[in-house]
């Protein structure tokens, strides 16, 4: 076997060979260098939504949040790469309670890329879905016209049946309905928009 290996000379080829791959991989490395760059407003996209509607459940605030991060990667493997290339997703399924979170998030890459947090932790808060009837409230403006006199009026309904978070809804204190009056010398039947105010007035 060691005359055969002499003979062929197998110990010089293997160590040209190792000696060729080191020095490939050292041009490599020195053509293709490993550089570093930020991005910034990487928007999160939140996954178990509907596990989290199934128990009665949504996110009020942070529903927009976004992450910052530094990606790093081969300098051939960076060019053109923009964060439309990447997605940072933040698992929301497991939430039962309403409450403020903080939530790891993981970012999905294209391979041989890597990347390190700027922003650590995504917060948003959740609440519980809820409905209440608010009832209407009307104002009057404006003069009928000469000769006329402001009558009675009826609302059907009366109240409107609203959802959502319980928070919002704790705000709501009536519909406003406003109706110009202005010129009117006759009853009408009419269908109008309604404002959810709180209790001094404000939308």
């Amino acid at each position: 076997m060691r005359k055969w290996m002499k003979d062929n000379d197998i110990l010089v080829k293997i160590l040209s060979l190792l000696v060729a791959l080191l020095l490939w991989f050292y041009v490599m490395d020195s053509q293709d260098p490993s550089t570093t760059k930020p991005f910034y407003g990487i928007e999160v996209q939140y996954t178990g939504l509907s596990s989290l509607n199934d128990a009665g459940l949504i996110i009020t605030e942070g529903n927009t949040a976004t992450v910052s991060i530094r990606v790093t990667g081969k300098r051939s493997d960076m060019i053109g790469f923009t964060s439309t290339n990447m997605k940072a997703t933040v698992d929301v399924g497991s939430i039962t309670v309403p409450g403020e979170y903080e939530r790891n998030y993981v970012v999905s890459l294209p391979n041989r890329l890597t990347y390190t947090q700027i922003t650590q932790k995504v917060v948003f808060t959740v609440d519980r879905v809820t409905t209440k009837s608010v009832p209407l409230q009307v104002t009057l403006q404006g003069e009928p016209a000469e000769g006329y006199v402001q009558g009675t009026y009826e609302l059907s309904p009366e109240a409107v049946v609203v959802e959502g978070p319980e928070q919002i809804l704790a705000q709501i204190d009536h519909a406003d309905v406003v109706y110009d009056l202005t010129g009117a010398s006759a009853s009408v039947n009419t269908v109008l928009d309604y404002t959810l105010v709180n209790e001094v007035g404000e939308p």
